[in-house]
């Protein structure tokens, strides 16, 4: 959240955590947030954020992670990996489904009063 003042300078920053869970953004329960705001903390250089989530300018660069995506969330690349093969799987299965029920319905013959639009 940006705040503006009256003369459209920006007066205050505020980090406001979320989660995102199935195709929507809902707000943090308090354990969650501790944990995003002390996540967010450890990877903002040159900047602190307060418990509420306020962010200020600061002199020391806070940024311990270097470089690194150490998020709590982030798995490691071998179990992405193995998600993404069993996806790419299922993928293909349902493609492959999907060819054979279309190519069923084609062969299927329709009755003397129906009017085939394909041909």
């Amino acid at each position: 959240r940006v705040t503006l003042d009256e003369n459209c300078t920006l007066s205050q920053v505020e980090f406001i955590p979320c989660i995102q869970r199935g195709s929507g953004v809902v707000s943090c329960t308090d354990s969650e947030k501790s944990r995003i705001i002390e996540y967010m903390r450890g990877i903002s250089n040159y900047a602190e954020i307060d418990d509420n989530g306020v962010v200020t300018k600061s002199d020391t660069d806070h940024n311990k992670q270097n470089g690194q995506n150490t998020s709590p969330a982030r798995k490691p690349a071998h179990e992405e990996q193995a998600e993404d093969a069993g996806a790419l799987e299922q993928i293909q299965q349902l493609q492959e489904a999907l060819t054979q029920t279309q190519s069923q319905e084609s062969q299927e013959t329709l009755p003397d009063w129906a009017v085939n639009f394909n041909e």
